[in-house]
């Protein structure tokens, strides 16, 4: 409890510095309006701050600035940081834009065409979600998040089996993540015969041993079970679902009130 207190504790201090910043670099903005530097610095601190809606409009202001700031509009990172926030608040055509920036600007970066596949994927455009993925895999043949990737293509057209070779991939080279075993799990649920719901039941359960909280993965489990005629197991997996949603809406609903504080008062640093 002590280190989650202290950890709370720094990244409140941390979520403060970055207000502190975005306070000074407005005042500069405000003073030089033709300068590019304040707006790109208050930018960055709403992106490490998780706000996508100011960060965005920091952005934006910067655009009629960027012909005179050479330096920012060569800078892929500056236009991930845009295609990240546009992602985030479902902005899908500028998102890709940025991203295919990112690309052009760096070519050979595996990060960027991820980032655009991505899009892609989120857009259900599978053919060049695929080709981004793969020229991001190309560059960087043990990038786990690619393959991963990749199967979630293959997964969301229902091509189970060609999704399970990519996610062994992204196992093999990073056994940390549970999202990967969870879908690698709803792969081996979805084939449906018995060897693969046994299969879907193993990957499931190193789901929930990474993360006990997982809605899905207890969903998955209840449905694995009740198929393979354990009733009472697959009673006890939907029981804790329930609990575990039950706590999620009411995380969701704290969230809203907070997020409706920080619309309210864009500096109030406790809601931040």
């Amino acid at each position: 409890f002590r280190r989650a207190a202290e950890a709370a504790s720094d990244s409140a201090n941390l979520v403060r510095r970055f207000e502190v910043v975005r306070t000074l670099q407005d005042e500069l903005a405000e003073r030089f309006p033709g300068e590019a530097k304040p707006l790109s610095k208050a930018a960055l601190a709403a992106y490490q701050q998780a706000d996508w809606e100011a960060c965005l409009d920091y952005c934006r202001r910067l655009d009629p600035l960027l012909s005179i700031a050479p330096e920012l509009e060569s800078n892929p990172e500056f236009w991930k940081m845009r295609g990240v926030v546009a992602k985030k608040r479902e902005l899908i055509p500028e998102a890709k834009q940025c991203f295919e920036r990112c690309t052009r600007l760096q070519p050979k970066n595996s990060e960027y065409h991820d980032l655009l596949g991505g899009v892609f994927l989120e857009d259900g455009n599978f053919d060049l979600a695929l080709r981004s993925f793969g020229e991001a895999i190309r560059l960087r043949p043990n990038y786990p998040y690619a393959h991963y990737h990749i199967g979630r293509s293959h997964q969301r057209q229902g091509q189970y089996l060609q999704a399970i070779e990519s996610y062994k991939k992204a196992i093999q080279l990073d056994s940390t993540q549970w999202e990967f075993y969870l879908q690698m799990g709803r792969c081996h649920e979805q084939l449906g015969d018995r060897d693969n719901l046994l299969k879907a039941v193993s990957y499931l359960e190193t789901t929930l041993a990474k993360n006990p909280l997982s809605h899905e993965c207890l969903f998955s489990m209840a449905n694995c079970m009740r198929k393979l005629g354990n009733v009472q197991e697959a009673d006890a997996y939907l029981t804790r679902y329930n609990r575990v949603s039950a706590v999620a809406r009411e995380q969701e609903e704290k969230l809203r009130v907070l997020i409706r504080r920080i619309r309210e008062d864009p500096l109030d640093a406790n809601a931040r």
